[in-house]
């Protein structure tokens, strides 16, 4: 029975021992979790101050950039405003090439009216010279009336009127 007892003390030990490196282990695993936490807050506090200038240079970059990117934003807009008057012109003729050669009807022409209200005020104005006008008055024509209708002489008071040389 000893082989059996130095058997079971065998496992037991080497339960023992397998506990102890368990154990062990866990414990350094701590250790070492420790320590890393430990180098990492290090390193951060080391980072923070062996990089505060490339940060501070970093945000001016970033800052310039910025300005850069809003002045040339302002910019492309403007340029876009000012060429949106073109830009529209070009789509009107587009749009109106394109119909045309869909359906193209005849371009009306914009100067017969103009003619036309020359022709009418010329109209107007010669009308208005003619109303105007004396008629013209013709001699014979004066005399034939004063022969078809008798003109009474004015009196003279008993006098007798004095003669011309057509009666």
């Amino acid at each position: 029975m000893d082989e059996v007892e130095t058997m079971t003390e065998a496992g037991a030990k080497a339960g023992e021992a397998v506990g102890r490196a368990v154990r062990a282990a866990r414990r350094k695993a701590v250790r070492a979790g420790q320590a890393g936490i430990e180098r990492t807050h290090e390193l951060v506090d080391f980072a923070g101050e062996e990089f505060a200038p490339t940060r501070k240079a970093a945000r001016k970059a970033a800052k310039q950039a910025r300005r850069d990117l809003r002045r040339t934003a302002g910019k492309a807009r403007a340029e876009t405003v000012r060429n949106a008057n073109k830009i529209r012109k070009q789509a009107r003729k587009v749009a109106e090439d394109l119909a045309d050669s869909i359906d193209p009807r005849p371009k009306r022409r914009r100067w017969p009216w103009l003619v036309g209200l020359l022709v009418a005020g010329g109209a107007t104005a010669a009308v208005v010279v003619l109303s105007r006008r004396p008629r013209e008055v013709r001699l014979q024509d004066v005399r034939d009336e004063a022969s078809s209708v008798p003109v009474p002489e004015p009196a003279r008071n008993g006098r007798e009127a004095p003669r011309t040389a057509d009666k």
